[in-house]
């Protein structure tokens, strides 16, 4: 064990804590009430306490609490679920879900940050009992033993950690509104490229012809798409058994197909839907659900096909793919199919619907170089991308560390 500082002492959580009432609210009562659902687990803080009448609590708002107490959720402690009681809520209830943890002779935030360390939290992940509702017991959290530094030490740490830990969690903050800017960006590229903004300059130094306004079903070979396998009287099989790959919904991602856990369907399946057994660069639609609109590329060479909530679209070959399918993703055409879905049990576009949508076709010189220009600003995004995952990932591992270093 390493050596503790000068004048520092080791003691368990229960001796450093008062006890604290519980009462049963009036039923008249108005008062605020902080359950485990109230608690911010990644801020550490209480953002969502309850507005009720006595009569309406639930059997667990029992613990009244005080500025400056801390609660410790005894619930799936892994969560960390901690908070310390701010001013505003001095005198409410509390759920019997947490421990109320009172400092006596000792700065309550000395408690709120040990609590939040990850040997805490590792420990208390240790002395969970149960299966479908995990928990610790009270006498879990105070026979947990920390460190004690004089009172003035204290405070001057647990000011420290105030200071770091609040740029710890603007940097955070700042990190969250990267992937919303990023999309943002590339909704952008998608807006200019397929405008003609993108390529203005271009355009203008080079002779081609001029864009055409035209709808998806001109430039389309065929718009179908596949069927239930169960309406079929046909069953679903393992990769084992040579089956046909089977595409759904779900698996059309935003611009990318998603096939990291494949479905298959019977071969069989292919000979009463013909017409939607896919090939190398059918673009598939949703048209059905809450991912309407969202489109990708078939780029296998596999043996697949559709289901009913999945649009094919296999284009004629003076245009370029990649192109439409960044015309399928534009914010203009994705607004534009919204608003012709249909909203029955649930939201779906027809064949027809697919084949009006609108597009605007330029010359096919042109259509390869708005699709550099957008893969080359999309792998930049990408790359930006990866660089906040790592921001991101250093980021959570700095309050572990910081407490770690405090103790």
């Amino acid at each position: 064990m390493r050596k503790l500082p000068l004048n520092w002492v080791m003691a368990p959580i229960g001796d450093l804590v008062l006890s604290c009432s519980q009462r049963r609210p009036a039923d008249k009562e108005e008062f605020q009430y902080i359950d485990i659902a109230s608690i911010d687990r990644d801020k550490k803080a209480i953002t969502n306490p309850q507005h009720l009448l006595g009569k309406d609590a639930p059997s667990r708002a029992r613990k009244q609490v005080q500025t400056g107490d801390v609660l410790v959720s005894m619930t799936r402690p892994n969560l960390n679920a901690v908070a310390l009681v701010p001013e505003s809520l001095d005198g409410q209830i509390a759920s019997t879900g947490f421990d109320v943890l009172r400092a006596s002779d000792l700065d309550p935030r000395w408690l709120y940050y040990v609590v939040r360390t990850q040997a805490f939290i590792d420990r208390m992940s240790e002395l969970v009992q149960g299966a479908l509702y995990p928990a610790v017991r009270s006498k879990d959290v105070r026979t947990y033993i920390v460190p004690i530094a004089p009172l003035q030490e204290q405070k001057r740490i647990a000011d420290k950690l105030d200071a770091v830990l609040a740029r710890v969690e603007a940097c955070r903050e700042h990190l969250d509104r990267v992937p919303t800017i990023l999309k943002k960006f590339r909704q952008a590229v998608l807006g200019a490229a397929t405008s003609g903004k993108l390529t203005e300059e271009w355009r203008e130094a080079n002779e081609v012809s001029p864009w055409r306004r035209t709808c998806l079903r001109d430039v389309s070979f065929l718009i179908t798409k596949g069927a239930s396998p169960k309406w079929q009287g046909i069953s679903y099989v393992d990769a084992a058994a040579k089956g046909t790959l089977f595409v759904t919904s779900e698996n059309v991602r935003e611009m990318r197909l998603d096939i990291s856990q494949p479905k298959y369907v019977a071969s069989s399946f292919n000979k009463k839907q013909r017409r939607s057994i896919l090939r190398r660069g059918d673009i598939l639609t949703n048209i059905v659900g809450a991912s309407i609109g969202r489109s990708a590329i078939f780029e296998s060479n596999e043996l697949a096909n559709i289901n009913q909530a999945v649009c094919l679209i296999r284009l004629k070959e003076d245009v370029n793919r990649r192109f439409v399918l960044y015309c399928l993703s534009a914010p203009d055409t994705l607004s534009y199919i919204h608003a012709e879905k249909v909203d029955v049990a649930r939201a779906n576009l027809s064949l027809e619907d697919v084949g009006n949508i609108p597009i605007s076709i330029p010359s096919l010189m042109e259509q390869s170089e708005i699709v550099r220009r957008v893969e080359a600003l999309f792998q930049y995004a990408e790359r930006l991308e990866q660089r906040y995952v790592i921001a991101r990932e250093q980021v959570e591992r700095l309050t572990p560390a910081i407490l770690a270093k405090a103790f």
